[in-house]
């Protein structure tokens, strides 16, 4: 049962960035602290509640952040399985347990989804720039509602990250924004159902303006779906990105620059033994690389790592400086799962030579 949150210092702390709200959180989960914060903007009021310094339930009075649509947003159940299940709801009967019941998911699979159900509401506070939200210290989760996330301060560091990134691409568009879908499987083979629909909506719909208004989902939730779509490289925007001036930090054009001639003799070399499906592989551990919810450096169809994803890098760089060093080690594995993919795959008399020259490419690099 809830206490009475009147007698736990209640805070209502007002209108405020999220950028604010992220650090706030994290001082909350640093002090292992119990309550609900409750946090609404002029279209959607929603609650989240720390139990000792974890997330462990969330609510929303957005339609969109229910658990059946948070899962098929997320790849769990397809569009067939939702729905059924959604039409078998009955009064006193939880969509989760619905899930459960038709072997949908095992109890394991329910906690693991009710998790991704606290993680998506809570992500969805950090794409907007500014909220309101009330604290109420001592108020403790629905009882039948309780599930622990155990790297909720990590996860605040990526949100506010992630806030960074989607406000800097939302403030990049206009009326005459477009998006061309890639036609590769490189691209478009992390897709789940609903990402397919989204680029089925983007080939009919192709300016943002026009998809908002036909999607399904929220404008906000739309957005953010375009941005990891781009960010996947499923699909590219008409921005000009030779025009932005990228003031990416040296050590992070250095380790692009070995990669992009390394990666140009890597690609030459399985095409001429037609191998070129390997380069799907070189996709896959590029977003290895990356939590699943900022997968900021992806690499695209040609095996490079294309303008749009090394825009995200310099903004996040930009946001903190500690993660050049980190992108720097990533573009830098990167690199070295190609040569061993060249190594593994082509003859030694093909594949010394890359090497060869990733090492001269190396060591100039370092004495420069």
């Amino acid at each position: 049962m809830a206490q009475d949150p009147q007698t736990h210092g209640d805070m209502d702390v007002g209108r405020n960035s999220a950028q604010v709200f992220g650090h706030l959180l994290q001082g909350l989960i640093r002090d292992h602290w119990t309550g609900m914060i409750a946090v609404n903007t002029l279209d959607w009021k929603k609650k989240i509640y720390l139990h000792h310094g974890r997330f462990v339930s969330v609510s929303s009075n957005l339609l969109d952040d229910r658990l059946g649509d948070v899962l098929y947003r997320r790849g769990v159940i397809d569009l067939d399985q939702f729905v059924n299940c959604a039409v078998k709801v009955e009064p006193g009967q939880r969509f989760g347990q619905l899930l459960v019941k038709e072997k949908i998911l095992s109890n394991c699979g329910l906690w693991d989804a009710l998790k991704l159900q606290i993680i998506s509401v809570v992500k969805s506070l950090f794409l907007h720039e500014r909220i309101s939200y009330l604290i109420q210290e001592g108020v403790e989760p629905p009882a039948d509602n309780f599930t622990v996330v155990n790297d909720s301060y990590e996860l605040v560091d990526m949100f506010k990250a992630y806030n960074q990134l989607f406000l800097s691409f939302v403030r990049s568009l206009d009326d005459k924004s477009f998006l061309t879908v890639s036609s590769s499987k490189c691209e478009t083979r992390c897709c789940n159902h609903f990402y397919g629909e989204m680029i089925t909506l983007i080939e009919k719909n192709k300016y943002i303006k026009e998809l908002v208004e036909v999607s399904k989902v929220d404008e906000t939730y739309t957005l953010a779906a375009v941005m990891d779509l781009l960010m996947a490289n499923a699909c590219t925007l008409n921005f000009d990105f030779s025009a932005r001036e990228l003031p990416a930090p040296e050590r992070i054009k250095e380790a692009v620059n070995v990669y992009h001639q390394v990666i140009e003799q890597v690609v030459a070399g399985l095409k001429k033994h037609k191998l070129e499906a390997v380069i799907d592989e070189i996709c896959e551990f590029s977003r290895s690389l990356s939590h699943h919810e900022l997968a900021v450096l992806v690499v695209d169809k040609g095996g490079e790592i294309s303008s749009n994803s090394l825009l995200r890098i310099v903004d996040h760089c930009a946001l903190d400086n500690s993660q050049i060093e980190k992108y720097v080690d990533k573009i830098e594995a990167i690199t070295r799962f190609a040569l061993q993919v060249v190594s593994d795959m082509l003859p030694v008399g093909e594949a010394q030579p890359v090497a060869d020259s990733y090492r001269r490419l190396s060591a100039d690099r370092l004495a420069s």
